[in-house]
């Protein structure tokens, strides 16, 4: 028996509709399969509220309420979609003998949707929720939804039922989403009582075993699915570019130019695109790798490699790490990387002589070592290693560190930025946080996107403004502090706390001739707050610690420790 005959549901034939505003409800029986409908005509003002009466002229049982809403027009829907609907709210009366006076409140206990992933939870319409039960995302074909009363409601025969239909939503400001063709049935079967009942010990067993996962440590990682077939979305061809005139149905696949290809999903695409047949993406991905550490790609246009991009300075040389990357080393970036950072070529002193600066400024022959700023991450996370205070803290949700205050603001909410406490302020930079439209200010002055827009590849620049932030942005003046306090415990004279600084700072001894200037400059900040102490006293620190933390913010600075 199909669901539709066991179900056994009874169309319901209005004896009376009306709405608030303008709009006029007309019950009648449907041309097309005679089916009882309501029809609302006219301008249908926002905020409209639908009553529904209808008799019950035999009596029976109210184990289920059915909606549907139609097109006006299904076929007409298809290239055209309708405004669409939400259903804000749904109530139902039981007038004994049609005596409003004695309207009794039917409290309905949750919905259904047929709908998996709609755009709103069916369940918002029975409370006060602006959203509700909706006709997205398919516009264009009848919807459906089922409510269940708290418990069976016997109605005896000569009563009504009022259905009260509020809608609260619009769009574009002045359009309502309101039902314009209605349909309502009811069920007196049981079977949607003990759905109820299995559904309320559904939910406790749900709630007990979600407790238990909560008690599971883990990370929340997105992760993007394909839908499931019977939600995917059709696309058709606009004619003559106009979306409003839709065309025939066409289905995933590639140009022809590209040849034979079964290539239906995002999954299909993936592995067609990392095939060690395939001759770009790995050439791609081997230039970049290459700039990253070089500071210019064996192709240097690396966001352009197609006709209009330059040649490869060393084209067998592209060619073979491409071959290599892809069919030895498997797509493996890290074990790359190790092969090019432990080559004879990366690993070249980065010192040129002047003749050789003359016939090659670029480096594009790699007659010497690679010599380029770090990038705006790594200036900051490099500073807080250096002091100490990098925090080795693995994955969750975005922080927000430290940053002049006044610059961050919302436009559209009262969002503020609020330093995160602890070891949070001191996470490495990929976990900042970042507004598309508000960037983080010290990476943006490092050259950083904005995000507003995709960027390809990064154009580094040399400003003054780049010196301002490292000597005065909180983040950094924290880091100075961090490194200070390292220098502090690494020795018993001030030179060889410098050296322990200097060693933290650039990875490298120090050279005499690179100590003379830093303990001028230690001698010349001790003097300093000697003669005036409130500096020392307002950070919380000795005069010996504030005019190391001066020394560790000089380093920080050094040309030597922000390139590579």
């Amino acid at each position: 028996m199909s669901l539709e005959a066991r179900t056994r549901w009874q169309p319901l034939h209005a004896n009376r509709a009306t709405s608030t505003g303008q709009a006029k409800l007309v019950a009648r029986l449907s041309e097309g399969d005679g089916v009882p409908e309501v029809i609302a005509t006219g301008t249908i003002t926002l905020n409209s509220i639908y009553t529904v009466d209808v008799p019950i002229s035999a009596g029976g049982v109210f184990n289920a309420l059915r909606l549907e809403v139609l097109p006006d027009d299904l076929e007409r829907a298809i290239s055209l979609p309708e405004p669409g609907f939400v259903l804000s709210r749904i109530q139902v009366k039981w007038l004994p003998s049609g005596d409003e006076a004695q309207a009794v409140d039917i409290p309905l206990e949750t919905g259904y949707d047929e709908d998996p992933d709609a755009f709103f939870e069916v369940e918002a319409s029975l409370s006060d929720d602006p959203g509700g039960w909706c006709g997205y995302p398919r516009f264009h074909r009848k919807r459906t939804a089922v409510f269940i009363p708290t418990k069976p409601v016997t109605l005896p025969a000569g009563s009504s039922l009022r259905f009260v239909l509020s809608q609260n939503m619009q769009s574009s400001g002045i359009k309502a989403q309101a039902i314009r063709r209605l349909r309502i049935a009811m069920s007196p079967d049981a079977s949607w009582t003990d759905l109820l009942e299995a559904q309320s010990l559904r939910r406790a067993e749900l709630n007990t075993l979600g407790k238990e996962i909560d008690r599971i440590p883990s990370v929340a990682v997105p992760v993007m699915a394909e839908q499931p077939l019977n939600q995917l979305r059709e696309t058709r061809v606009f004619l003559r570019g106009n979306w409003l005139t839709k065309g025939a149905l066409v289905a995933p696949g590639v140009p022809a130019l590209l040849g034979p290809m079964l290539v239906t999903n995002r999954l299909q695409m993936a592995r067609w695109l990392t095939s060690p047949d395939h001759p770009l993406f790995a050439r791609v991905a081997v230039n970049r790798f290459w700039e990253q550490l070089f500071g210019l790609g064996l192709v240097e246009s690396s966001e352009e490699f197609g006709t209009t991009g330059q040649e490869p300075s060393h084209p067998e040389l592209l060619d073979w790490l491409a071959v290599r990357f892809a069919r030895e080393l498997q797509f493996k970036p890290k074990t790359l990387l190790r092969e090019l950072v432990l080559s004879a070529t990366y690993r070249q002193d980065s010192r040129v002589s002047s003749d050789l600066l003359a016939r090659d400024p670029r480096n594009r022959l790699l007659a010497r070592g690679p010599r380029q700023r770090l990038t705006a991450e790594m200036v900051r996370d490099q500073a807080l290693s250096a002091s100490g205070l990098l925090s080795s803290k693995l994955g969750g949700p975005p922080v927000m560190p430290q940053q002049p205050e006044g610059i961050w603001r919302t436009v559209y909410n009262g969002g503020k930025w609020v330093t995160s406490p602890g070891d949070d302020a001191y996470r490495r930079a990929i976990y900042t946080f970042i507004r598309r439209t508000s960037g983080y200010p010290s990476f943006q002055t490092f050259d950083a996107p904005s995000r507003e827009y995709c960027t390809v590849k990064r154009l580094p620049t040399n400003t003054p403004l780049q010196a301002l932030v490292t000597l005065n942005d909180p983040v950094y003046l924290e880091a100075a502090k961090g490194l200070a306090t390292r220098m502090l415990t690494a020795g018993n004279t001030t030179e060889q706390r410098i050296a322990r600084g200097w060693q933290l700072a650039t990875g490298r001894p120090m050279t005499p001739r690179e100590t003379s200037p830093l303990m001028e400059l230690y001698r010349q900040a001790q003097q300093r707050i000697t003669d005036d102490p409130k500096d020392a006293s307002a950070l919380g620190q000795t005069t010996e610690l504030a005019a190391l933390t001066v020394v560790a913010n000089a380093l920080l600075n050094l040309d030597t420790v922000l390139t590579r």
